[in-house]
């Protein structure tokens, strides 16, 4: 994760369950996502046979890269499992990605172009 930078909490809630949900807020360039004050979101987006995921920021890059969303997080454990997530911002685009790797690592999205809002996080296990 980038600890470079002083990061801006985001404060979201939704309804979540093992294995899938749905998280709503606001994150903007240069936060990180909270759930009921915590940015540790393993307790939140977790899954059977050991998937999660511990935190998710959206970080400014330099001019030659754009900007991501960056993700921490493992896939469970079982063959062919896989975390899918998808990311909606203000303007009703989606962005899409599936965490594949069983062990703990960052993941990364690229956001090309102007900055966005992101308004909604949903998840679920495939």
């Amino acid at each position: 994760m980038n600890s470079a930078v002083d990061l801006v909490k985001a404060d979201f809630s939704g309804t979540y369950e093992q294995d899938h949900g749905v998280l709503k807020g606001e994150l903007n360039l240069g936060g990180i996502v909270e759930v009921d004050g915590n940015t540790n979101l393993s307790e939140v987006i977790h899954f059977s046979e050991g998937g999660y995921v511990e935190a998710i920021q959206y970080v400014p890059q330099t001019s030659v890269f754009p900007n991501q969303i960056q993700v921490l997080g493992q896939a469970p454990s079982r063959i062919n499992g896989h975390i899918d997530m998808v990311f909606k911002d203000s303007e009703g685009s989606t962005y899409s990605l599936s965490i594949y790797a069983t062990n703990p690592e960052q993941h990364t999205l690229d956001i090309f172009g102007h900055p966005v809002t992101i308004v909604e996080i949903s998840w679920e296990r495939a």
